[in-house]
């Protein structure tokens, strides 16, 4: 059959609708396990559509069918060879194998849409920066979830349906600047839930912690890449966080949460990385914030020219410290980076001035709050007054991050 003389998008439907039928039964087999064999056999099938996927863009870019031929012919082959002699499965390996082939798989379909409606080379933004890719991969996981949900904890099945399953569908070269808006509110969201539930089981040591863990540097590879998108107008590691997210999504929601228990409270290597990952991931979503706000300029020299302090040539340790400092300092001293931190502090102070039976306590606390939303925030950026602090008395910044940068003291450096 001449492909040229196919609709590419009813031929599209058609290839998503028949990887989504051939998915719900490797899925369905997977997570509901009746058989080491047959759960062996859903692997086999799975893999066989990562290569025909595989083939056929192969063919739509050579156009030869000898690559196609050879690429499902040897999978057949030698990966019926590898199940036969296999008599014991590990269920964590088999769940990992499942979820790795399952984004690939999905990636490699998206690769070959783009190619068959463009008749271009695919790239991984291509190939995963598509509805087709995005539509197929938010059924399976939900159903990846659904099958497993009995099997899942309270917190975890927060983790997945609350968070992960909701950041997914937002990717910028479908959804534009509401993306990175949308990927942004529902990660303070996501945050929020992190931290409550990590307080709610502070006193004991619990699988979720180091879930939780995870899942905090899956978010902060996702900021990097949307921050090195504005940098070098280049989604390729937002991607792979995306891939990754992915992965990571149907790999827990079928294995569980992690075996290893923790407790920040008791460990304090364990506290730390969770703070420091969630610094990472507020700093750089900090950042991206700016550059959509327009804060920041947009590029490598944009992005320095912004910046509060004088850019120095990294030429010697002092003045790589220098600029280390200055790029920090005007992320940290933004706007956008009070108000967000602000919003999720805020809430969890919120939500811990609630179980305070103490009125005093409480009222200090609600002090607290206000007056960060104050001095912080509003009188320095939205305050009728806010060009004119610099030079009222007692009205400078008294500390790190108290009043955010002043324009003229930045002028003054």
């Amino acid at each position: 059959m001449d492909l040229a003389v196919v609709n590419p998008t009813a031929l599209s439907l058609l290839i998503s609708v028949s990887m989504l039928a051939v998915m719900v039964y490797v899925i369905y087999e997977v997570e509901k396990w009746k058989s080491d064999r047959r759960v062996l056999v859903s692997l086999y099938v799975e893999g066989m559509m990562l290569t025909m996927n595989l083939g056929a863009y192969l063919y739509l870019l050579y156009h030869d069918v000898t690559y196609f031929l050879i690429i499902n012919g040897g999978y057949m082959v030698f990966a019926l060879y590898l199940i036969l002699q296999i008599t014991n499965v590990k269920k964590e390996l088999a769940y990992l194998i499942f979820s790795v082939l399952m984004v690939s798989s999905e990636a490699s379909m998206g690769a070959l849409i783009f190619t068959l409606q463009t008749g271009l080379p695919a790239t991984i933004d291509s190939s995963v920066e598509n509805p087709w890719f995005v539509g197929v991969m938010m059924v399976e996981m939900g159903l990846t979830l659904l099958f497993s949900l009995n099997r899942l904890n309270g917190n975890m099945r927060k983790y997945l349906v609350a968070l992960l399953l909701l950041l997914m569908p937002w990717f910028p070269e479908i959804f534009g600047v509401y993306a990175f808006w949308l990927s942004t509110f529902i990660m303070i969201a996501a945050t929020i839930v992190i931290y409550e539930t990590l307080y709610k089981d502070r006193l004991r040591a619990t699988q979720d912690t180091f879930t939780a863990l995870e899942l905090l540097w899956v978010f902060s590879l996702m900021m990097i890449g949307e921050f090195l998108y504005f940098l070098y107008s280049s989604l390729l590691l937002f991607d792979l966080s995306m891939i990754v997210a992915m992965i990571w999504f149907v790999y827990r929601a079928s294995v569980g949460p992690s075996h290893i228990k923790g407790n920040y409270l008791r460990d304090a290597k364990t506290a730390f990385a969770i703070v420091f990952s969630t610094f990472v991931m507020e700093f750089f979503m900090g950042a991206v914030l700016d550059f959509v706000n327009g804060v920041f300029s947009a590029g490598v020299n944009g992005f320095i020219s912004s910046l509060t302090l004088p850019w120095l040539a990294p030429s010697t340790p002092l003045n790589v410290l220098w600029d280390g400092v200055d790029i920090v300092g005007s992320v940290l001293g933004s706007v956008w980076f009070l108000i967000m931190t602000g919003i999720e502090m805020g809430f969890l102070a919120f939500k811990k001035m609630l179980e305070i039976k103490v009125r005093e306590v409480r009222v200090r606390m609600s002090l607290m709050i206000i007056a960060y939303a104050i001095y912080s925030i509003y009188l320095h950026n939205f305050s009728p007054i806010s060009s004119q602090l610099p030079y009222i008395p007692y009205m400078w910044s008294m500390g790190l991050g108290t009043m955010g940068e002043s324009p003229t003291q930045s002028c003054s450096v």
